[in-house]
Parts: C-alpha cells; sequence; structure tokens
C-alpha cells in the first residue's frame, strides 16, 4: 500500500513538474513574439450597454491615419511605444509590458504614479489581438493587429 501510494505522490509531484514547465514556455514564447511592430487593423465592441454602440471598423495604416504598437524587450527592460497619427499629426504613449500566458499588461508612470491596464492576449507569430472590458461603456473591447513586416538589411 506505501508502494502505491509513494508511487502516486511521485506520478502527482512529476505531472505538476511537466504542466509548470509548459507554461512557462509559453510566457517565453509571448515575451518573444510580442517583439517588433504591429498596425492596427480592426477594432470591435460587443455586450455594450446601449447595443448601437456595437460594432466592427476596419482600419489601414496611411501616413496621415495609423496607430501602430512598437514593443521591445532589451537590457533597459520591456517597453512600448504606442503612436497614433491623425490627419497627420503623431501622438505617442511611451510604457513598460509584461506578457503571461494570456494576458498583456501595459504601464504608463502618471503624477500619481504608475497605471496599468491588463488585456486578454491573443498572439501568433503575425497577429496579436487584446481585448478588455471598458467600463465607461460596457463593452468589450477588443483590437487586431497584423505584424508589420521587418525589412532585411545586408
Amino acid at each position: 500500500m506505501k508502494a502505491i501510494q509513494s508511487n502516486l505522490i511521485i506520478l502527482l509531484l512529476l505531472l505538476c513538474f511537466v504542466l509548470g514547465c509548459e507554461k512557462e514556455d509559453i510566457q517565453k514564447e509571448n515575451k518573444t513574439n510580442i517583439v517588433g511592430t504591429w498596425l492596427l487593423n480592426a477594432t470591435s465592441q460587443s455586450n455594450c450597454d446601449d447595443a448601437e454602440l456595437n460594432g466592427l471598423q476596419s482600419y489601414e495604416c496611411t501616413d496621415d491615419n495609423c496607430t501602430k504598437y512598437i514593443f521591445s524587450s532589451d537590457s533597459t527592460g520591456m517597453n512600448y511605444i504606442k503612436e497614433f497619427i491623425e490627419d497627420g499629426i503623431l501622438m505617442s504613449e511611451v510604457g513598460t509590458y509584461s506578457v503571461g500566458e494570456s494576458k498583456l499588461t501595459m504601464c504608463v508612470e502618471t503624477e500619481d504614479g504608475p497605471e496599468c491596464t491588463s488585456f486578454k492576449l491573443a498572439l501568433t507569430v503575425s497577429t496579436m489581438n487584446i481585448s478588455g472590458k471598458n467600463d465607461e461603456t460596457g463593452c468589450t473591447e477588443a483590437l487586431y493587429f497584423d505584424k508589420e513586416a521587418q525589412e532585411e538589411t545586408n
């Protein structure tokens, strides 16, 4: 009976170890995959308190209108820049970020200290979707991005 209990405990510990490693590997992969420039191609709002707000909006980046997020990770930390160009006027936001298995947290410094927002994250090599609840509208909002192709240098 003791041998069965010991084997069961060892099996459970091994299972916990394997599952723990898989989650860590996914987090490392997400941190690597998010680095780069992401161009907004669509937004959606659903489940809004006011049903008229529900909908999908497509975007195309031009020189006059574009929203992009630039994520970097180096010795200075994990930083991002949000560039928003509307009618040729550039506005930007600079902050830090962290990535989990299916979560993106972005923080900006304010006079009152860091202000952080967390999003659900779906990330592939070439697409990124982030979503969250907007407390003001009651909408679930989603942003859809394509990764900007990097130019090869020779």
